[in-house]
């Protein structure tokens, strides 16, 4: 990691891999099995990935614990996300 942009109006992280390295726009990241954003910039020797708090980044969510799908969008909040769009048949318990 570069460099990172915490603010109330974006989330992003600059990273040391660029298209030289095989990066590509809309690639996500994954770090430890775990989805941290999607790439919205490409140089040829960096990066930078929108995190998944950011509220310009959408994208497809699963609640393991009921099998609900939707859409998990940020709200700039580092700590939290919202998940929507997700079937009214399905309840939501906070954590899901």
């Amino acid at each position: 990691i570069l460099g990172r942009n915490i603010t109330c109006e974006q989330q992003y992280l600059l990273l040391n891999k660029g298209s030289r390295d095989g990066v590509k726009l809309d690639m996500v990241a994954l770090y430890k099995f775990q989805i941290v954003g999607k790439v919205f910039q490409v140089q040829e020797s960096f990066c930078k990935v929108r995190l998944i708090t950011d509220k310009n980044c959408n994208i497809a969510g699963y609640a393991s614990a009921n099998h609900a799908t939707g859409v998990v969008q940020g709200n700039n909040n580092i700590t939290s996300c919202v998940f929507t769009y997700v079937d009214q048949s399905f309840t939501l318990d906070d954590g899901d």
